[in-house]
């Protein structure tokens, strides 16, 4: 027996707007006259349309969701940055914090770097 997989929520808000996107492009087809060439042409094209825009759907939902990503994970590393540059130059606060606070500022770089390099190795390796 096969395990089911359980789809994610690109697929099925793809799905959606697909199928959303084709009956409404359905719906607008009824609107010219039977036997018009317009309307055969655009029964014929509707189901492409749907396998289109659902393919579409899930590409932009899945861009918006790295540039979002990005955008938070620099904005989370400019304000450790903005702290750690307040930090050291306080002369009441010991040398110790200041040197945790440097390793962890030099850990978000490169956690930041990681990201970018493991998006490329999977784009090669695609």
């Amino acid at each position: 027996m096969a395990a089911k997989r359980k789809p994610n929520s690109d697929q099925v808000g793809g799905g959606l707007a697909g199928a959303t996107g084709g009956t409404s492009f359905l719906a607008f087809a009824a609107l010219f006259p039977d036997g018009s060439p317009f309307k055969q042409i655009a029964q014929f094209v509707a189901p492409t349309l749907t396998v289109v825009l659902s393919l579409a759907w899930a590409f932009t939902l899945n861009r918006l969701q790295v540039y979002f990503a990005d955008r938070q994970l620099e904005a989370e590393l400019k304000k450790a940055e903005e702290e750690y540059k307040k930090t050291v130059s306080d002369p009441g606060v010991a040398q110790k914090t200041k040197d945790e606070m440097q390793k962890r500022v030099e850990a978000l770089r490169l956690l930041k770097f990681h990201v970018h390099t493991d998006r490329v190795e999977t784009i090669v390796n695609a």
